[in-house]
């Protein structure tokens, strides 16, 4: 499988940690933070976009449009590791040509079974994974680290949204191609997940997450529903469900 892993990123040049897990990946940065991205990452390809493309909507299309391989992996710059939930414990994988193998095996599954988006369980908490669903083909991929196959120019990340990209892309996915393709077997781990500066902390705030719930309710209607819960000690949680069964 021809693929390329991009990470797309911005106000972090210093995201050495998510790029060593990959063999030969792509930076995705704005024009005018070329040079601190290169002084950090010398020997890291870059691919630079326009400073007025603003949002990762466009971004994440702007890489769909100019990276020429079949498939493309974007993963965040945060990522730490990947995970292996199979077992009592897990296993963390961090060999960037075993990464690589696992990730263009995904892409082949997905291809396969006729769909064009890939990915890996949401969370690296074995008490989550199923033995008896090492696969899923409904919900959502979450957009830390997720894949496409071919180019279905039926579906597009809609501008519109801030924060949920990635639920409204999996919806799309499984309106016009059924299903996705989700390997529940493995994960990967991020370092202080929306804590960090720069990234999408400069755009996510509780009025934005509010807005894209709003556009995704009117969207896609009795499809999907977002509800609050609390856990004993910690803030209230978001839960979304996708009501699509397959």
């Amino acid at each position: 499988m021809d693929l390329t892993v991009v990470v797309p990123s911005l106000g972090r040049p210093n995201c050495r940690e998510s790029l060593a897990l990959f063999t030969d990946p792509l930076l995705c940065i704005p024009e005018s933070q070329a040079e601190q991205y290169r002084f950090f990452n010398p020997r890291t390809r870059i691919l630079v976009h326009p400073d007025s493309m603003i949002g990762m909507a466009r971004k994440r299309q702007f890489i769909l449009d100019k990276v020429s391989t079949e498939a493309v992996f974007m993963a965040d710059d945060d990522l730490v590791a990947m995970v292996s939930l199979v077992g009592n414990t897990t296993r963390h994988i961090d060999d960037p040509a075993s990464i690589f193998r696992l990730l263009a095996g995904t892409a082949l599954c997905a291809k396969e079974a006729g769909t064009v988006l890939f990915g890996y369980q949401h969370t690296v908490d074995t008490r989550h994974f199923d033995a008896m669903t090492p696969f899923s083909f409904s919900g959502y991929i979450d957009g830390s680290a997720f894949g496409v196959v071919g180019r279905d120019r039926r579906l597009r990340f809609d501008s519109k949204l801030t924060c949920s990209l990635d639920i409204d892309y999996s919806l799309q996915v499984l309106f016009h191609r059924r299903i996705l393709w989700r390997d529940n077997r493995f994960a990967f781990s991020t370092y202080n997940r929306f804590r960090k500066v720069g990234g999408m902390s400069t755009l996510r705030t509780a009025a934005t997450v509010a807005t894209d719930q709003q556009i995704l309710k009117a969207k896609w209607g009795p499809a999907i529903d977002f509800d609050r819960y609390k856990r004993r000690g910690k803030a209230k949680q978001q839960n979304i469900r996708i009501h699509v069964k397959r």
